[in-house]
């Protein structure tokens, strides 16, 4: 109950942007990349100019040494629900790119309020591990004892405690993570929706003045989904922005 493919070493939210950048999972197949294009590149580059391809070894070298110095100077925790952390930071990471693309808001506000959302649910899971070892830790305990025990009977009325917590922390932990997701795709869709209608105003633009007819073309009208529908999805995405937003409960 609760883990999944575990364990995976996570970095907490470092206090430099560049840090984050270094770090995040969505950067490290793009670092991974970056390298080996650089090391193919100063291969080649060692025929024509040795000080080119020392240029770009340095480079190389720089960036793992960052990439090494981030790593050092950000915490890191470990957790065993591996598959709700990764949805929590895809989430958060399409959030990042696509809610500031609609203009609804700015991208530092999203960014941060990202961030600290997947802080609170980092420490979640960090908390949930810590009940699932408390559990497996009584479990064997009351192997060891006879049914009739006294002790046997009292330690498991505290597991049954303990599963009733445990359960709710996990439905929690759920129920953050798929708010996050919901904002995502609320987001990425109306990202995606301006993106179309960006490209349909600058089709009409581009025929407007091959043809020079302003008006022949559209009648006044907007080749794009009507506002009113951009104006509800708009909302549905504030109204879930805010509710992510609000200090939980308690």
């Amino acid at each position: 109950m609760g883990e999944h493919t575990g364990p995976i070493t996570v970095y907490r939210v470092p206090r430099r942007r560049w840090h984050e950048v270094l770090l995040g999972s969505g950067n490290r197949l793009g670092l991974y990349v970056v390298t080996l294009i650089g090391l193919l590149t100063a291969r080649l580059l060692l025929a024509v100019s040795l000080a080119a391809a020392a240029a770009v070894g340095a480079v190389i070298a720089t960036l793992w040494l960052a990439v090494w110095i981030a790593r050092r100077t950000t915490e890191r925790v470990q957790i065993t629900d591996r598959y709700r952390w990764d949805r929590a930071e895809r989430a958060g990471t399409a959030v990042v790119e696509h809610l500031p693309v609609t203009g609804l808001l700015p991208a530092v506000e999203v960014r941060a309020v990202v961030r600290r959302e997947l802080s609170q649910i980092l420490d979640l899971l960090v908390e949930q591990d810590r009940l699932l070892a408390v559990q497996r830790d009584a479990r064997r305990a009351a192997r060891d004892l006879p049914a009739g025990e006294p002790v046997r009977r009292e330690l498991d009325a505290e597991l049954i405690a303990l599963d009733e917590q445990l359960c709710a922390l996990i439905s929690l932990v759920e129920a953050r993570v798929a708010r996050l997701a919901g904002l995502a795709a609320q987001a990425t869709e109306l990202a995606t929706l301006e993106a179309r209608r960006r490209r349909a105003r600058q089709a009409t633009t581009r025929i407007r003045h091959e043809l020079r007819r302003p008006e022949a073309l559209t009648g006044g009208h907007q080749p794009t989904d009507p506002a009113g529908e951009a104006v509800e999805r708009a909302e549905a995405i504030l109204t879930a922005y805010r509710e992510m937003t609000q200090p939980d409960p308690g």
